[in-house]
């Protein structure tokens, strides 16, 4: 079974070609792989004398960490392995999913903007037809909401959806109508006016934030289809997932790439949990497997702790003792 993404929608060799590729010295100092076999092996075995019944002896991941931060660009390993695990998810049977990674690769300098944001940025803009100065500034100003738009675009491909009508439900109020001509099966709506949907749609409610929002988004799920909430920047209880409670309770995470202090929390449908050490060269290491879900202080305590013993807190860019803790 083929997983496409939006870029291989639409002339896939043109957009390759077009995206100007990070250089190999970029890439050395923007972008580890993810931990190698033997890595896997020792933290395994740490994890193990660490957190007894709660790690895997020996986790063989289906899916390997994505790679910081090619994944974000052609050939899409981000948007395809997405796509795998909500394929995954569908067919066992659930219908209300969560999804959430950086939007941008370095979500956390969206504001003050990086050359891998802004080369994300026109990326999505080429995908979105959006490449003219006019409307190229449009997505440079709102460069969340329509990068957004495009990781929806990219879902609306996955093999189960992809004969579905999509809808784009907004909760930012950013018009998004000069995307329009290339959404293929996307159309756009919003929360503040929901759409009529058919009875096998999808309902993509893109960053809800709130709990009001996220339980009406699983009040709308269609009779015959489903409701994926996108990307939420944070969420009232500020635990790693969304509100779990009523109508919520029988949402499931089908891809997580979600930051901590000095690392990640990467989540693949069916599992497990990972815990995963951002350390100083930018590499990636997986310290612990939760077979069931953690609470995030629990999960993020794993990578701090860990980055704090090697390297101490002077070279965390997020736990600086004395300065008011998490940064």
């Amino acid at each position: 079974m083929a997983y496409l993404s939006s870029v291989e929608m639409a002339s896939p060799l043109s957009f390759i070609t077009s995206i100007p590729l990070i250089k190999a010295t970029e890439r050395r100092l923007l972008c580890k792989t993810s931990p190698s076999r033997s890595q896997n092996r020792r933290c395994a075995t740490r994890a193990v004398q660490e957190a007894g019944d709660q790690a895997s002896i020996e986790p063989k991941p289906e899916t390997p960490f994505p790679v910081l931060y090619d994944a974000w660009f052609p050939p899409n390993e981000l948007s395809i392995q997405m796509q795998k695990c909500v394929e995954r998810a569908v067919t066992n049977g659930h219908t209300l999913l969560e999804l959430q990674w950086p939007v941008v690769p370095n979500l956390e300098e969206i504001a003050a903007g990086t050359l891998l944001n802004f080369k994300f940025g026109k990326h999505v803009s080429r995908v979105l037809g959006m490449d003219e100065p006019k409307d190229y500034m449009l997505i440079k100003r709102y460069l969340a909401p329509f990068c957004n738009l495009y990781w929806t675009l990219c879902l609306s491909q996955t093999p189960c959806f992809r004969d579905r009508v999509v809808w784009a439900v907004s909760t930012d109020g950013v018009s998004k109508t000069a995307a329009e001509g290339q959404l293929k099966n996307v159309r756009l709506a919003s929360m503040r006016n929901p759409p009529e949907t058919g009875d096998d749609d999808v309902l993509v409610i893109i960053d809800p934030r709130v709990n009001d929002v996220w339980k009406r988004g699983a009040q709308l799920r269609p009779k015959n289809g489903y409701t994926v909430f996108l990307n939420s920047q944070f969420n009232e209880s500020y635990g790693l997932t969304g509100p779990r409670r009523g109508v919520l309770k029988d949402t499931q995470v089908a891809y997580m790439l979600k930051r901590v202090t000095r690392g990640y929390v990467f989540y693949a449908y069916p599992g497990p949990w990972r815990a995963c050490l951002e350390k100083p060269d930018l590499g990636i290491e997986e310290l612990k497997c939760f077979e069931k879900e953690p609470k995030l202080r629990d999960i993020a305590a794993v990578v701090r702790l860990e980055s704090n013993r090697r390297y101490g807190s002077f070279y965390n860019d997020r736990y600086v003792r004395g300065f008011g803790g998490r940064l």
